[in-house]
């Protein structure tokens, strides 16, 4: 007999044991969809997140990229007025020194020019100088020609009669006789050619 009631009394403990089985089987198969769930969504929120940041860095990327290739453009920009100017610079420089050279010959040739003209006014004064002084000597000559011959001779034509035809040889003297007029003469011709050439 105590073992029937043993047997009757396990009956209500056995159903407990399975309704804790089953109780414990749902709690731990909720409790595996919830930890699924939040491994899902944090799966998804990791996704997102991931998603987002290399869009972010994507545009950050392309953003530098972008200003890297806008300063690239502007230095290229800046080598090139660089370049030029360096070069408009040396094309002045080589102008100045053009010109500083063709001054520099202008101002010989004019140098030259002036000393040659000085040189030829000296020559000229030179030869001005000697054909006064020549002419100068022919005065001289002349006067004591008209002084010596001339006055005496005309003095003499007044006191004597004049005589026509081969007589006229012996009352003018200095007319048979060489005389300084021979001499202004020779000065003459010597002054002419010189006047010939400085013209």
């Amino acid at each position: 007999m105590g073992a029937g009631r043993r047997g009757r009394g396990a009956g209500p403990g056995r159903k407990g044991e399975l309704a804790a089985d089953g109780l414990a089987y749902r709690l731990r198969a909720e409790a595996e969809a919830a930890v699924a769930k939040l491994q899902s969504d944090a799966n998804a929120r990791v996704e997102r997140t991931k998603r987002e940041a290399d869009a972010r860095i994507a545009r950050v990327e392309a953003e530098a990229e972008s200003r890297v290739r806008h300063l690239q453009a502007e230095l290229t920009q800046a080598q090139q007025l660089t370049d030029r100017a360096k070069a408009d610079a040396q094309i002045a420089r080589e102008r100045i020194a053009r010109a500083e050279t063709e001054a520099n010959e202008r101002l010989r040739r004019a140098w030259a020019e002036i000393e040659d003209r000085f040189i030829r006014l000296n020559a000229d004064l030179a030869q001005a100088e000697l054909r006064a002084d020549r002419a100068e000597q022919w005065l001289v000559l002349i006067r004591r020609e008209i002084e010596d011959h001339l006055m005496p001779s005309f003095a003499a034509m007044h006191d004597r009669p004049i005589v026509a035809g081969s007589g006229l040889s012996r009352t003018v003297p200095f007319a048979s006789e060489p005389s300084s007029f021979a001499v202004a003469s020779d000065v003459a011709s010597e002054n002419e050619p010189d006047h010939k050439s400085s013209l």
